[in-house]
């Protein structure tokens, strides 16, 4: 099963922040607007990164996409690396938990002439040069945080020719073009250099809530798997059980035995991710019913209003008036 990408409130908040729509940016990369975090494969999050890109007039949105005032701002993952012992403690956990929300491999290694950092994204995640300025602008933020005052980079190696004006003095420190790979390198002195923000008690909540997580991420989620493949396939006809097992490369009686051992129904989940759709397309769309029940697998209009209304208590065009 491919992992998925998580994307926090406090990402969206920061979309907005930048005067980016992030309603337009979700329909745009053909993601569903559900209450955050939302999870989305590797094509979606490829897609959203393009829509950023496309969006944004600012030559810069990389690197202040990543940038933080306060710990507040901050993902889970990031906000345990501030509470970090020091860098190294830092580096680690941000290696071990990043994980977690999406697949980016992080390295680090002490090297003659200081500390390079680098990243590689997996699963089919595009490469784009705005996910390497988010990178190295998330680790110059934590820094930042974390020794309360601004930390300057040895140097950022870029394997691109050129950058925008304003983009050296966003970190700096000296830009190394036309480079092997994309590295931020620090003084090696600051690898062992206390925290200002580490906090031993606060770290004994959060860690054991991101341990459980990666436990839990060792075995597939079922239901995530069903509704993933039910999405991928709404498209005008109404998905079996049968091209769902065909999509998970199991029987159709495995599956339903998987199922029932989770105390899932197929039936359910189809109706979740049929309501799902249903509500994003009645708020961020013009669509008529016919066409909405059409796209959902509903073999007439009628059946789609019924179905509507026993989900959720009121007719289409009445939550959609509700909605606006």
């Amino acid at each position: 099963m491919e992992q998925k990408i998580t994307l926090h409130s406090a990402t969206l908040k920061q979309f907005s922040a930048l005067g980016l729509d992030v309603v337009k940016l979700l329909l745009q990369a053909g993601i569903v607007a559900e209450n955050p975090p939302l999870k989305l494969n590797p094509q979606q999050f490829s897609a959203l990164i393009s829509a950023i890109a496309t969006q944004s007039d600012d030559p810069l949105i990389g690197l202040k996409l990543a940038t933080a005032d306060s710990v507040s701002q901050l993902d889970p993952t990031t906000f345990a690396a501030v509470h970090s012992v020091d860098f190294a403690d830092c580096l680690e956990r941000l290696a071990r938990y990043k994980k977690l929300i999406c697949p980016e491999d992080i390295h680090w290694r002490l090297e003659q002439d200081g500390i390079a950092i680098s990243n590689r994204w997996t699963s089919g995640v595009a490469f784009s040069n705005l996910l390497v300025d988010g990178f190295f602008a998330s680790i110059h933020t934590i820094l930042q945080l974390a020794f309360g005052k601004a930390v300057a980079p040895l140097a950022v190696h870029l394997t691109r020719a050129e950058i925008p004006l304003g983009y050296a003095d966003f970190f700096g420190c000296d830009i190394v073009l036309n480079a092997e790979c994309n590295t931020i390198r620090y003084p090696s002195e600051l690898l062992h250099q206390p925290f200002v923000t580490h906090n031993p008690d606060l770290l004994g909540l959060i860690v054991p809530n991101l341990e459980t997580e990666i436990s839990r991420n060792a075995v597939p989620n079922l239901a995530e798997q069903v509704k993933t493949a039910l999405f991928a396939m709404m498209n005008g006809n109404k998905p079996t059980i049968d091209n769902v097992a065909s999509q998970l490369h199991i029987s159709r009686r495995t599956l339903q035995r998987k199922l029932a051992e989770h105390g899932l129904n197929y039936q359910n989940l189809l109706d979740e991710v049929r309501l799902t759709i249903a509500k994003q397309v009645l708020h961020q769309t013009d669509l008529e019913n016919g066409e909405i029940a059409f796209y959902l697998g509903f073999a007439e209009v009628n059946s789609f209003h019924r179905f509507f209304v026993q989900q959720t208590g009121k007719t289409p065009n009445d939550w959609r008036a509700q909605a606006i």
